[in-house]
This record gives structure tokens, sequence and C-alpha cells, in this order.
């Protein structure tokens, strides 16, 4: 029993050797790990590593110092990030180098000193250390110097790093000061001291995420000294309620303003020709962004950011008046992010001149119930629809060939969505926690194949697949499809024997045994015959209802009338047409009862009644650009005019 004994304590004492003492070989150097001091020594440069890369990096929560012997000449990229816990480093005199994000996210180093051998310092070599507070550099350092902690190039020109750890609630960086560096006040998570900071004249440059989450900073003015603000530059400054741009500044960066939460408004100054996708993403206070007028490549409307010709719609403000927006005709591209946060807009109209929708676009409308995406969009991005959470219903186009990662994640209210043929591809958690989603209708004859990450969150057993009645087997045999409540459906396709004579309604997808109604309409000057099966008459009633048991294709027939002239046809005027907007319907002697517009899918759009005037104005220019028919019913007769809205 005793033997047993020990040679449990003898297991048990090597288990804890081995957790407390490693090491191994780096490139020239060798590393021993014991007792929470990091010792690395040898002769020549440490690699460089990718994030998590370096041979210690496994046990960086058990490293509390490090020390570097004589003849280690380098310090790596990322070589101690995320180590922390560790509290001191040694450097001798012989290190030239520091690398990239070298300490990035040593949370518990309280000061650095920096050896006169040191040449080199990587970009966010201290950032997102939150105890640190000075870096102080040898007095005989010809690249380097501090002051008051703060660590700077040689000649001040670049401020390198303000430690995060400072308790200073406020900064004056220095007149010599011309860049403000990487990463510089970059102290996520930390930084809620620091309220103020002044930029001197001098600033050129405010380098990449330069004041990153820099989160008890309300306000900042921007010299006009300033020609380039980097990407993340100010994002995550979470208190940061108000914003002066120099009016010198050329390019904002990406997501330079994101996730500045408090920031009410912006004006862009004429001298910028660059802002980069993103820039005010997620910026949920804001209520408008004006452009100086004289701007070569940006303009405004209502507050709404747009590039100068009104082709690209890159920001709507998430905290503007009102509850819906139409798109104007314009644009072609809504960028990344460009609704991102837009919690009171209840209805947005995409024009058909939208081919591109960016990921992220609508992301968290939280208030958007329905959308209707036009023929024209071609793409989807990521992400584009995600935590739409009172989205009950959206329309997916016949041109889209993938819906993307994420896309209609989290839209919560989701019960059903329609996949088109086109569609070929089906990315890693595109309808993720959809979980009121009951019914999804799959168009496509071959069912692609997709992960069961797809609908993760989505009980896709008690969920109904509608697939065409040709397609079951193929989609009972395919894996996550096969696991569906599956259903057949029919296509129902109509069309007209010519459509300069006449609007037909009706086609579609139906349930077997269901009953279907198409309807044809003619134009002025034509008359309805019948309608027609493989060239055989099946109805000569314009409204046509029969069951439907199989896949149907349905013409309907129209020819012109011949010796027929109505009077009041002839003195019926509505112009303009083509229209931007307004439309003018004059009768010279009828009076004109109602008014309906279809599109050319036979869907109502607009519907006015009662008028018993002989002259109306119809506002439509909310409506998406494209050809749209226009039924007039008067006291005699009823009329149907072709529309062009551009």
């Amino acid at each position: 029993m005793k033997k047993n004994l020990l040679l449990l304590i003898t297991v048990v004492l090597m288990s804890m050797a081995s957790a407390f003492a490693q090491g191994g070989t780096t490139g020239p150097l060798t590393w021993n790990l014991n007792s929470g001091t990091l010792t690395i020594s040898g002769t020549g440069a440490m690699p460089n590593y990718d994030w998590g890369g370096a041979p210690w990096y496994p046990y960086a929560e058990s490293i509390g110092a490090v020390v570097l012997e004589n003849g280690v000449a380098t310090i790596g990229n990322y070589a101690f990030i995320d180590c922390i816990y560790f509290t001191s480093i040694t450097m001798p005199n012989g290190v030239f180098a520091i690398g990239d994000y070298a300490f990035y996210g040593c949370s518990a180093l309280v000061s650095v000193t920096i050896p006169n051998s040191i040449t080199t310092i990587g970009s966010s070599a201290f950032s997102h250390c939150k105890a640190l507070t000075s870096i102080n550099v040898e007095t005989g350092n010809a690249n380097y110097s501090s002051m008051d902690g703060v660590l700077f190039d040689k000649e001040k020109t670049v401020l390198i790093c303000y430690p995060a750890g400072k308790t200073n609630s406020s900064y004056i960086i220095p007149n010599s000061v011309a860049i403000i560096g990487d990463g510089a006040f970059y102290a996520i998570w930390n930084s809620t001291v620091l309220t103020s900071v002044t930029i001197p004249n001098s600033v050129i440059t405010i380098g990449n995420s330069a004041f990153q989450a820099c989160t008890a900073l309300s306000s900042i003015t921007i010299p006009n000294s300033v020609t380039t603000i980097g990407s993340f530059a100010f994002s995550d400054c979470t208190t940061l309620t108000s914003v002066t741009i120099g009016n010198s500044v050329t390019a904002i960066g990406w997501r330079a303003f994101g996730w500045c939460r408090a920031l009410i408004s912006v004006t862009i100054p004429n001298s910028v020709i660059t802002i980069q996708e993103g820039a005010f993403y997620a910026c949920s206070a804001l209520t408008s962004i004006e452009v100086e007028s004289e701007n070569v490549n940006y303009s405004s409307t209502d507050g709404i950011l747009f590039d100068k010709e009104k082709n690209i719609l890159i920001c709507y403000p998430a905290k503007k008046a009102g509850s819906s927006y139409t798109i104007p005709n314009s644009v072609t591209i809504i960028e990344f992010g460009a609704f991102n946060s837009c919690s009171s807009l209840t209805s947005i109209t995409i024009p058909n001149n939208v081919t591109t929708i960016m990921y992220s676009a609508f992301n968290g409308c939280s208030a958007l119930s329905s959308i209707t995406i036009p023929n024209s969009v071609t793409s989807i991005g990521s992400s584009a629809f995600s935590f739409c959470s009172a989205l009950t219903s959206v329309t997916i186009p016949n041109s889209v060939t993938s819906i993307e990662y994420y896309t209609f994640g989290y839209c919560t209210a989701l019960t059903s969505i329609t996949i088109p043929n086109s569609v070929t591809s089906i990315e890693t958690y595109a309808f993720l926690n959809c979980t009121a989603l009951t019914s999804v209708t799959n168009l496509n004859p071959e069912p692609v194949e997709i992960s069961s990450y797809v609908f993760q969150g989505v009980d896709i057993s008690a969920c109904t697949l509608k697939v065409l009645e040709s397609s079951i087997f193929a989609y009972d045999t395919t894996e996550v499809w096969k696991d569906f409540n599956i259903v057949g459906i029919f296509s129902l396709n109509v069309s007209a024997n010519n459509d300069d004579y006449g609007i037909v309604t009706g086609g579609g997808y139906y349930d077997k045994n269901e009953t279907a109604t198409v309807a044809a309409t003619a134009f002025e000057g034509y008359k309805f015959i019948n309608w027609t099966k493989n060239g055989v008459e099946v109805s000569t009633d314009n409204s046509y209802s029969f069951t439907v048991t199989e896949n149907i294709e349905l013409v309907a027939n129209f020819e012109e009338e011949v010796g027929v002239e109505k009077f009041e046809l002839i003195n019926l005027k509505i112009y303009p047409n083509p229209t931007t907007g307004q439309l003018k319907i004059e009768s010279d002697e009828m009076r004109i009862e109602h008014v309906e517009i279809f599109d050319v899918f036979g869907k109502k759009v607009f519907f006015q009644k009662s008028l018993m005037s002989t002259e109306t104005v119809i506002n439509i220019s909310y409506l998406p650009a494209g050809v749209y028919f226009v039924r007039i019913q008067t006291e005699a007769s009823e009329v149907i005019k072709k529309v062009l809205k551009e």
C-alpha cells in the first residue's frame, strides 16, 4: 500500500513538473519556462511568428516574467501576444528590434525600458497593454525617445505609443509630432480615463487604430493639417459625440469611425476624395452626414451619404427620423453596412437598378418587417440581413446565385423563404437561428449540397420543404434536405401571345390540388380571345380558375380590335410618360372613378378609388424604375395604359 502511495506521489510530482517546466528551440535560440519565468537564450534573431505561433504560446497564462539573455538579437512578431499575467521583461543591450504586436495583449505588463540598442519597434508592439503606465527609453538610444512615459521616435515626429495604463484625463500631443502612429492610443477595454486629446496643427497623418477604443473620449478636433485618417482610427470610441474634420483631410479609412455609438452628426469637407467601406459602420446614434457642396467625389441628400453621382449609397444614418425610405433610382450599389443598426426603419424600397447589396448592408434593421429584392440584384453579401429580428418575409430574385454566410442569421421572425432555382450555393449559417421558420420553398430541381449548420437553430423536422414534384426523390435522398417535411409543388407559367396586347397574372408555384386563378386584361385597342394550353383552348373567360395537378403553361391570346372607336378613350390623357414621379391623368368629358397600377408581374402597387373627377395627380416617386400598367375606370369604360417610370 505504501509502495502504491509513493508511486502515486511520484506521478503527481512529475505531472506538476511538466506543467511548470517546458522548453525547446526556436530558430537559433533556446527557450525554457520554469516557475513562471520564460528564459530565452542563444545567439541570433528570434523568428517572426503568426498570432499564437510562438512555441510558448500554449503556456502563455503561466508566464509571469520574460528574461532575454545576452546574444538574443530580436523579439519576433507576435512573440508574447496574450501573455496576460506577464508583468516584466528584461532586455539586454544587444536586442536591436521589437516585432509587430510583440507584446500585444500583455494586460499585466506595468512598465518597459527600451535599451540603447533598439533600432526598430514594430506596429502596435505595446497595444492593448492595459496596465502599462510608462515606456522609458535609455537616453543613448539613437532612434527612439520618451517623454512622460510616452514613446516617440528620436525627433518626436512620430507618436508611437501612449501607454494604456496612464491615468491622465487629458493629453496634449507635442507640436513636433507629424504622425500619430498605428495603435498609438489603442487601449481597448481600459481607456476609461482619457477624455481629451489635443491634436496640434503639425500632425499630418492619424494612423490605423490610432485612437481605437478610447472609450472616454467625448470629442475630437482634427486640425486642418491632417490629410489622412487611417482605418479604425476612432472606432469603438463609444462616448464620442462630436468630430470636427479639418478641411485638408483627403482620406477616411476603413471603419474609421465604426461603432462610435454616441456620434450624432458628421460633416465631410470638400477635401475628402476617399471614404473607405464602413467608415461610419454601426454608429447607432447618427442622425446625419453632410457633405460640403463642392466635394467632387461625395454628396449627401437629406443627411444620407452617397458618392457624387449617387450610384453608391454609402451610409444611411441609423437614427435618421422616419420609418420608411425609398432608395433613389440612380443607386446601383448598397455599400457595406449602409443601413446597419437602422432600428426605426420598417420599410425600405430597393429600385430595379441595384445590382449589389454588400455584406452587413441591412444588419440590425430590427424593425424591418419585409423586403423585396429586385431582379436586378446579382450579389447579396454575407450578413446582409442578419439580426433583422422583425423580418417575416423576403423575396430573393432569380438573379442571385449564392446565399452567403449569415445572410439571414438571427432573423427570428422569418417564417418562410423561397430559394430561386438560380441559387447554386448556400453557405454555413445562412439561416442561423431563424427559429420561426416553418416553410422553405426550394425551386432548384437539383438539391444544392449544404452543411447542417446552414439551418442551425431551426427545427427542420417541423419545417415544410416545398420542391418541384419531380424533385422529391432527389431531395429525399440528400443530406440535410431529407430531414425536412418534404412536399411537392407544381409550376404555373402564364404568358400573352403578344406583350404589347395585354397583361396576364396568376403565374407561380402551387400546391397539389390548389385552386389557381389566372387573369388576362387587354390594352386599349385590343381584346382578349381565350386561354390555350399546348395550342388547345381551355377557356374563353379572361379570369380562369382551375385545380392544379401538374406543371402547366397557359397562353392568353389577344387580338387587335377592328372598327371600334371609343370617344372617351380618345380624350383621356396620361402624362408625362416616361415619368420620374408625378403622373397626371385627365379626361375631357368622362369622370375618373378608380385608378389602379400594376407592375410587370401583375402585382398591384397602387389603388385610388371613388375619385369622381375628370383629372387626378398620382405620386409614384416611391416606385422602382420600370414598366407599369395603369388601369383607369371611367364612368363609361375601362382603360389600361403602359407607363415607363424612370
